[in-house]
């Protein structure tokens, strides 16, 4: 199995090669469509290659993008070079030279830089003017340049930068802080004097709410960091901002500081200006994928019911394999305090492989957000099963399953955007008890974990990884767990070259039989922008489902290359992707393909 990962990843490289390279390099033959291949640094004792590389437009081309040779633009990079070093202290570099080796032929030039540093001028003194409100020590901290340190007038800068943000934090909105450079040449020496200028500390004036039509005044409010009087906080405006846009009540929301309208020039009035939106909402959706083939989904909304910001909905769905309806309840603030509730009351039939399953019942939820990125939720599931159809000949558990669990889950989301992220994470944690005492008939304890990580190699390119690792424990072994709590992999979200539900324990019919222990990697998937709205995407799934979980081992990971194709349409991303199974085993398929909406992960 070793092999059969090692074989994997090298033909991903392959594909990811056919994918993002189908165009080729840029031939001399086609004038002057030439490519810089390597740049090279003599004598750049004090900047890394990467640094200097970070300010020049003729960087070496890659996998990603290619850069062609200009020498006008090279001659620009050198003046920016000299610019650069002499931000950093270097006030005598000079290029020395600069060659350019063009290979016609093969399209490529390979450029080499002489830079002579010459002697780095240091900092020796810091004198701080004009402050009353923080004390020397605390302004000096903030701007972290001390005698001793090299002269960095980037580093300056972003000292400026955090003083007057801290005296902003003060309610020093209109502070200017300047800081200046005189330098002594021969010596080699700078002196740095920081001016501040505060001006006026200002407090929370009136409080003016626009915009609001439906939603009670009260709702708005709750929301506010900040109340008239309070020494009025920058950050406090942003962090009310945010709060009120995430409520989903409104379109849009600014939260800005003007003028007194009473003349008060001690005194910022706070403008509250929002568009609601409409609470009604009606949506619906039709489309066809592998798993559920043709589908369709209705849901009627009202989201701010009586302009209180409470929400309920009632919505139905149906494919070739499932239907259901679903009734819930939003409370965004529990007995007045900023916990979320989330209420709802569901039933469904769903026909998975092996068995059919009819749920109904319920789930509470409670919820907080915590340091803007982080969520903690508590859960009551209160559900009734009853399979019908049972392919599994050794299947000996109880027809109709009482769930009753409390769950606890921990997340953290540093993703730019939720539906297709280019830079960012999401991190989590959900621990599930289904407990006799509850009411459950079977007892159980399921944690499921994930991280998904992306990043923007180049404009238009985006680099995911997803890991996911589940565990269930129960007494009695497997035979403990009702077939739908039980641990799955394989379709259209991970191990894609293999058919839904595929992979891991089956019986001697070749049903799964699911498991207690599963780790799924998407190991890579690069997102590549083609044209407008087309995009292509080249990925490595690894993984499996276990039994027990002392059995997870690398070498018993089935692994899954594929390429996929994405449409970015209004009403969603469409998605197409086709992974190899690379070492079928008896009675498998050498691949699978598979249509959805949303990326994989």
């Amino acid at each position: 199995m070793m092999r059969a990962v090692t074989n994997s990843l090298l033909a991903a490289a392959f594909l990811l090669a056919a994918v993002f390279c189908a165009g080729g390099p840029a031939r001399a033959e086609d004038g002057e469509r030439i490519i810089v291949d390597h740049v090279r640094f003599h004598g750049n004792d004090g900047l890394s290659r990467k640094k200097l590389l970070s300010v020049m437009m003729s960087r070496p081309s890659n996998l990603f993008k290619k850069n062609r040779y200009s020498r006008d633009v090279l001659d620009e990079d050198l003046d920016y070079l000299v610019a650069f070093y002499k931000q950093y202290g270097w006030l005598e570099v000079s290029i020395e030279g600069c060659e350019v080796a063009v290979d016609s032929a093969e399209g490529r030039a390979d450029i080499t830089i002489t830079i002579g540093e010459g002697p780095r001028t240091y900092v020796t003194d810091v004198l701080v003017v004009g402050n009353e409100a923080f004390p020397n020590e605390v302004v000096l901290d903030r701007f972290d340049v001390h005698p001793g340190d090299p002269l960095n007038r980037v580093k300056n800068a972003k000292g400026a930068e955090a003083i007057a943000r801290m005296y902003a934090e003060a309610g020093y909105l209109e502070a200017h802080v300047t800081p200046a450079v005189m330098v002594d040449k021969q010596a080699h020496e700078a002196f740095l004097d920081v001016t501040i200028t505060e001006n006026e500390q200002f407090r929370v004036g009136q409080i003016i709410l626009s915009g609001f039509q439906d939603t009670q005044s009260f709702i708005v409010r709750r929301e506010l960091k900040f109340r008239s009087g309070d020494i009025l906080k920058y950050s406090l405006l942003a962090v009310t901002q945010r709060n009120l846009y995430e409520t989903g009540l409104f379109r849009s929301v600014f939260v800005r500081q003007e003028n007194s309208l009473l003349g008060d020039s001690a005194k910022k009035d706070v403008l509250v200006e929002v568009m609601e939106k409409k609470p009604f909402v009606f949506s619906s959706l039709a489309g066809y994928a592998t798993i559920e083939k043709l589908r369709a989904r209705a849901e009627f909304s009202n989201e701010n019911l009586f302009g209180t910001g409470r929400g309920a909905g009632i919505a139905g769905w149906i494919s070739s394999i499932d239907r259901g309806a679903e009734i819930s309840y939003r409370e965004p603030w529990t007995f007045a305090l900023p916990w979320t509730t989330d209420v709802r009351i569901s039933g469904s039939f769903r026909e998975e492989p092996g068995f059919h399953i009819t749920r109904y019942g319920g789930r509470v939820t409670v919820s907080r957000r915590f340091f803007g990125r982080g969520n903690v939720a508590v859960s009551y599931r209160h559900e009734n099963s009853e399979y019908s159809n049972i392919n599994i000949p050794d299947f000996a558990q109880r027809r109709k399953p009482r769930i009753r669990s409390v769950s606890q889950s921990l997340t953290w989301d540093t993703r730019n955007d939720p539906f297709a992220p280019s830079r960012g994470y999401l991190g989590s944690l959900t621990n599930e008890y289904a407990l006799r005492f509850l009411g459950s008939t079977n007892q159980f304890f399921k944690t499921r974990a994930r991280f998904r990580y992306y990043r923007e190699v180049t404009e238009g390119s985006v680099l995911a990884t997803n890991i996911e690792l589940g565990w269930v424990d129960a007494g009695g072994g497997l035979e403990d767990i009702p077939l739908n709590e039980r641990l799955y992999a394989g379709g259209p979200t991970a191990l894609r070259g293999f058919s839904y539900r595929s992979v891991g324990p089956t019986n001697a019919a070749g049903a799964p039989l699911g498991g207690r222990a599963k780790f799924v990697w998407n190991v890579i998937e690069l997102r590549q922008l083609i044209w407008r709205w087309v995009g292509a995407v080249a990925f490595v799934d690894v993984g499996n489902v276990y039994e027990r979980a002392d059995r997870i081992s690398l070498g018993s990971l089935r692994s899954s290359p594929g390429i996929g194709l994405r449409i970015d349409t209004p009403l969603g991303l469409l998605r197409a992707d086709y992974g190899f199974n690379w070492f079928p085993e008896p009675g498998e398929r050498a691949g699978a393909i598979h249509v959805s909406i949303g990326h994989a992960f």
